[in-house]
């Protein structure tokens, strides 16, 4: 199978996000509201931030992305300013959506380093958004087009900073755990789905089902061709 994910390396921080090794730094902005710490942001754009509102760049509306670079000593780095919708109804799913984004947008310009700020959100439990900031990025660094025979190498993520105002808060490490396996197994998942049925016959299938159980506590079961008589299933194995 063609190599179309990758699993990054997802930590959190307490560290100011301009102080950290990155190759760009995500914020989110809800819709009708200014960015949290909009003055180190304008520091280190040189302004662009107040500016692209003041043009209605940065409407903070779902899905909406502005891009500007650092400057001064944060040359040679990006911002992407994230828009989240009404802080009313965000959600752990919208971190999700927001974590995917800004991997996604990195990848799109081969930047290997990423930070996704957790600052100014919603008093959600640190640990849920966690979990769904590192499901999303892992959920980003998956590459659909592996086939196409005309694309350049696949960019990957590499490693993920999520900064909180606290990163010592009891189960944090669980949640980026948790939120590792559920972005992986979407992954793995998306990836055989992909494939095209030449490529993953019912044994192949199977055979990958062994591997992914390999080496954790799953338990996997292969029904081979007398089994399925058994129980009645027409099904032949390629």
């Amino acid at each position: 199978m063609a190599t179309d994910h990758r699993t990054p390396a997802v930590t959190v921080t307490a560290l100011a996000p301009f102080g950290l090794e990155a190759d760009l730094i995500a914020v989110q902005v809800f819709e009708g509201e200014n960015p949290a710490d909009q003055s180190a942001l304008d520091a280190a754009t040189g302004g662009e931030v107040t500016r692209a509102m003041a043009r209605g760049e940065i409407t903070g509306k779902h899905c909406s992305c502005f891009v500007t670079p650092l400057l001064g000593e944060f040359a040679g780095r990006l911002l992407v300013v994230l828009g989240v919708g009404p802080r009313g109804e965000y959600s752990t799913t919208t971190t999700r959506r927001a974590a995917t984004a800004a991997a996604l947008t990195a990848r799109r310009r081969r930047l290997a380093r990423l930070v996704v700020s957790l600052q100014g959100l919603p008093a959600l439990p640190l640990a849920d958004l966690v979990q769904a900031a590192t499901e999303g990025v892992t959920l980003g660094n998956f590459e659909p087009a592996t086939y196409k025979t005309d694309e350049p190498p696949t960019a990957w993520i590499e490693s993920c900073q999520l900064h909180l105002a606290d990163a010592s808060v009891a189960g944090l490490d669980a949640a980026l755990d948790r939120g590792l396996v559920l972005g992986e197994c979407s992954n793995i998942a998306r990836s055989m789905a992909n494939e095209p049925g030449n490529r993953l016959t019912p044994r192949l299938l199977a055979a990958r089902a062994l591997e992914v159980a390999r080496d954790t506590d799953l338990l996997a079961e292969v029904l081979d061709e007398r089994k399925l008589a058994e129980l009645g299933m027409g099904l032949l194995l390629g």
